[in-house]
């Protein structure tokens, strides 16, 4: 099975890892004998396409999130869509990865906040043919998503998670996990307002951002 996990990561924090991980240790839980079945690839984009005011450059984001996944750890890097320098479409990859796989399971797994804005998305009546998605609440969650739209582009509900590994695309499965409440864009404000980051990002981040004088002048986004 493979899960990937995208976003702009502008910057890549500690709610990011903490999602990634616990997501991470739920598909070992529930594959115990699958080969690395707690894999999860951080996806960077090389340009977001639904997003405005990207204030780091690929590069730095890249290198970010390098600086912030441990070596031995459940999380990878995928450079993918940095390396194709062009808008990030996801649909794109997912063709790509599924040409890699062939039948092997592929999950796109994403925040509730993230798949409200799926109807947006280019070609997103093919997705059920090329994976599934596992659809990331946190407690309390009060978001407006429903499963309803991607049934009505071909997915099938999954009643348990241990369906995802029996075909290689076409269920939607929805996770809750205790997620921080941390975003990026409140980590640019704070810096640049002068204020502390300090365990909102790992250490060799905040040390990165210091040293490349990022987000000292970007409020949006």
């Amino acid at each position: 099975m493979r899960v990937i996990f995208g976003g702009t990561f502008d910057p890549v924090h500690v709610g990011h890892l903490r999602m990634a991980m616990e997501l991470g240790e739920l598909l070992e839980d529930a594959f115990p004998r699958a080969r690395k079945p707690g894999l999860v690839d951080l996806l960077p984009c090389y340009e977001a396409v639904h997003k405005s005011g990207v204030a780091a450059t690929p590069e730095q984001r890249k290198e970010m999130l390098k600086l912030s996944i441990p070596p031995e750890s459940v999380l990878r890097l995928d450079e993918r869509e940095l390396r194709r320098e062009a808008p990030s479409y996801t649909v794109d990859t997912l063709r790509e990865l599924r040409l890699e796989l062939g039948v092997e399971p592929l999950v796109l797994a994403m925040g509730s906040d993230s798949a409200i804005s799926m109807p947006n998305w280019k070609e997103v009546e093919v997705y059920a043919q090329l994976c599934h998605v596992i659809v990331i609440r946190r407690p309390g969650d009060s978001s407006v998503f429903s499963n309803d739209f991607l049934c009505s582009v071909g997915f099938e509900c999954a009643s348990a998670i241990e369906q995802l590994n029996e075909s290689e695309s076409g269920l939607v499965f929805e996770v809750e996990l205790k997620l921080l409440d941390i975003s990026s864009s409140d980590i640019r404000t704070r810096v640049s307002e002068g204020r502390s980051i300090r365990y909102l990002v790992s250490g060799a981040v905040e040390q990165y951002i210091c040293d490349n004088a990022l987000y000292t002048k970007t409020l949006g986004g």
